[in-house]
């Protein structure tokens, strides 16, 4: 993906011209290779700063930017695209660029579900609730009658669905249906249960697919379910390890090249008794609270990877410097899309939830926070900004430890006035 990240604002899809000019200008002057003597941070600066114009470039064209927007970096690729007029608008480019994609998912899905079945098992179990009697018996039987249905449908994957529906109705009876879908293949088995409407095979065939449901689901589904997420994500993580290094390696590079923004910053913080970031952790973290002692994943799993792999790889990495540069005016504002993709941040734990854990000084008092990979960070929080308002207020009214007798006196003057 092309990225700028150092809260470059592409990640806000709503970002104008004039920000996205301001973020390159400000990433610019950070890793510029002439900034740099030692041919090391050289090399790697000039690394950064061509990506940073390869991002600008694409973002500050409107089209290409529209493209980049719907789909990312492949969008910018021309394969696919020559049906599209140059001439067309941001605007129309993206909703191009839908109709391809939908009619792209409907050919995959309809390749994949060719070709198209359905298979129907009628079962007679009126025998279990209503047996039948020896004999004849004549009954007159109308040509009109009423049926109600009721039911409930689940989706158990990406292309299964489950369905149970009772009908009850007169002169049908009771008639459980039962349905399995898979793509364009449906089962379906309509089980009669009775000819007539008793209480008894009614409350059966509620209570029996749910039952049934549920057990099914505990011992069978999820287990099935776990198994493959927990695949996939062994999967993900075999096929990034080998990004693993240069990604880390990146992320280093530019937090070597940060070191002098950030002792500047850092300082001119402290000297306004500003924000200061005292500590910032990415990754997989230990979450303390309402959702216990907050350990993720299988120990079990975890001791396998690391028996089978060596030493597991840390899955959190510390991005106090990263997060001290993005502080402008004693304030950090982070867009609510993965924080991975910003400057000095790599993904250290691929198909895990991440978090992003800060702890920070504003005005010497000592706060903490913790968000999601995906979700905004802004700080100081209002309530900290309320808080240090009504301490000023309160201070203002005492002068050196004592009374401020003028302040005091307006007030009092001001109470009897009232009276």
């Amino acid at each position: 993906m092309i990225k700028l990240g150092h809260n470059f604002t592409f990640q806000n899809m709503e970002a104008s011209q004039e920000e996205i000019v301001n973020a390159y200008r400000r990433l610019s002057k950070l890793f510029h290779p002439d900034k740099h003597t030692d041919p090391i941070r050289k090399r790697e600066a000039e690394f950064l700063f061509n990506k940073v114009k390869q991002a600008y470039e694409v973002l500050k064209d409107p089209h290409q930017r529209a493209i980049y927007d719907s789909v990312g970096v492949k969008g910018l690729e021309t394969e696919g695209w020559e049906i599209i007029q140059r001439t067309k608008t941001p605007a129309e480019i993206r909703d191009e660029y839908d109709r391809l994609a939908r009619q792209r998912e409907e050919r995959r899905l309809q390749q994949r579900t060719n070709p198209k079945g359905s298979v129907t098992v009628n079962v007679n179990a009126v025998e279990l609730f209503n047996p039948y009697e020896d004999g004849y018996e004549d009954e007159l039987a109308g040509t009109f009658g009423a049926e109600m249905s009721y039911g409930a449908e689940k989706k158990i994957s990406e292309q299964s669905t489950v369905a149970a529906t009772i009908v009850i109705g007169v002169p049908s009876g009771v008639t459980l249906r039962l349905r399995l879908s898979r793509a364009s293949q449906n089962y379906l088995m309509p089980i009669q249960l009775c000819d007539e409407v008793l209480p008894s095979p009614i409350f059966y065939a509620t209570i029996a697919p749910l039952l049934t449901y549920a057990i099914v689901k505990k011992l069978v589904i999820d287990p099935i379910v776990n198994e493959e997420k927990a695949t996939k994500r062994q999967r993900q993580k075999e096929t990034y390890r080998n990004r693993m290094a240069e990604k880390k390696k990146e992320a280093r590079a530019a937090v070597d090249l940060m070191s002098n923004t950030f002792a500047r910053i850092r300082a001119e913080e402290e000297a306004r008794r500003g924000l200061v970031i005292v500590s910032a952790e990415y990754g997989k973290l230990e979450l303390q609270g309402a959702n216990g002692s907050g350990a993720t994943g299988d120990p079990n799993l975890r001791r396998q990877e690391s028996d089978d792999m060596g030493p597991p790889e840390p899955e959190h990495i510390d991005v106090t410097v990263p997060l001290q540069c993005l502080v402008k005016d004693s304030k950090l504002i982070v867009h609510d899309s993965t924080k991975s993709q910003l400057a000095g941040f790599y993904d250290p734990c691929v198909g895990e939830d991440k978090h992003l854990r800060v702890q920070y000084l504003f005005h010497s008092q000592l706060h903490e926070t913790t968000i999601a990979d995906n979700e905004a960070l802004r700080i100081p929080r209002q309530c900290e900004w309320n808080f240090l308002f009504s301490s000023r207020s309160k201070t203002s009214l005492v002068t050196r430890g004592k009374p401020n007798g003028k302040i005091l006196e307006a007030l009092g003057n001001s109470g009897k006035s009232k009276i």
